[in-house]
């Protein structure tokens, strides 16, 4: 079953970054944004106890959220996926 919550992009290609990415999709008009920080890594979290979680840190690197909804038409994914 499909879970329209959210759709991550993981970027993988060394040619092209998280930030690039981003303002390419802004430029043509799609709302996108990087992952949420990690919760170890902002301010108010500091001083507490966290492991050492390196997949989550090279996620945050190479990972943007892009358009999710149950309202995407095709038309919508299309265009997301040509600006990609």
């Amino acid at each position: 079953e499909q879970n329209y919550l959210l759709y991550a992009l993981q970027i993988k290609n060394k040619e092209y970054s998280k930030i690039d990415l981003l303002k390419r999709l802004k430029e043509t008009g799609i709302d996108s944004r990087p992952v949420w920080h990690l919760n170890h890594e902002q301010k108010m979290f500091l001083d507490y106890y966290s492991k050492n979680i390196a997949i989550a840190k090279t996620l945050f690197k190479t990972t943007i959220n892009i358009p999710s909804s149950v309202s995407l038409k095709n038309v919508d994914i299309d265009k997301i996926m040509r600006s990609l």
